[in-house]
């Protein structure tokens, strides 16, 4: 799953390794968001230990009487320079670089921050991890970030860290990915069903 809103996301400002906390509006995302999984019974959740996502997490745990457990590898894309920027002044200071992220985001590491491949690095392996600590038919929770997600995604659909933009990943979506003994199955996408429920009665 996806933390919820901050303020950053609603300025459109890049949001990456800063801890930036859920607004009212993200914490409203993730009380929807823990109210349309109080059925689904985790056996545990794991959490980025950047308070957006981690309190998301908390939020959702408090459902079930559990507590998220951190994982740093699980934590944003290091923007670098470009933390905390929005969109247009991005473009004005770096225009090449926001070219190649705009068309071919797996070929750029991004100024004196992360590239795709790095963040895939370790975030896949402490998804495995966190697969090893559970059996089979266990129902376990990750609540990351947007560039998390989409890389992982795009790793488990099969595809290119070239389709990293094809992949949308909304403020407290869920995506759903079933682990068989031979193989994976991404059986939901983004999913903010939960938000119309809450927010648009």
């Amino acid at each position: 799953m996806r933390h919820g809103e901050t303020d950053w996301n609603r300025q459109k400002r890049v949001q990456g390794k800063r801890d930036i906390p859920l607004n009212s509006h993200g914490n409203s995302q993730a009380k929807a968001l823990a109210k349309a999984l109080n059925k689904l019974r985790p056996q545990a959740i794991y959490a980025s230990p950047l308070s957006r996502a981690f309190v998301t997490a908390e939020i959702i745990a408090a459902e079930h009487g559990i507590s998220p457990k951190p994982v740093v590898a699980l934590a944003e894309l290091d923007h670098g320079l470009w933390e905390g920027l929005t969109i247009e002044q991005v473009r004005a200071d770096f225009p090449e670089q926001l070219a190649l992220w705009l068309t071919q985001p797996q070929l750029l590491e991004l100024p004196q921050g992360e590239s795709l491949e790095l963040l895939l690095k370790r975030a896949l392996p402490a998804l495995g991890e966190i697969r090893s600590q559970h059996q089979a038919g266990e129902t376990v929770i990750v609540v990351a970030h947007e560039a998390v997600n989409r890389t992982l995604l795009c790793h488990f659909l099969g595809w290119d860290l070239a389709s990293f933009r094809s992949v949308k990943q909304e403020n407290s979506a869920v995506n759903l990915i079933r682990f068989y003994a031979e193989h994976s199955c991404v059986s939901l996408l983004n999913d903010t069903c939960h938000l119309k429920q809450a927010f648009h009665k």
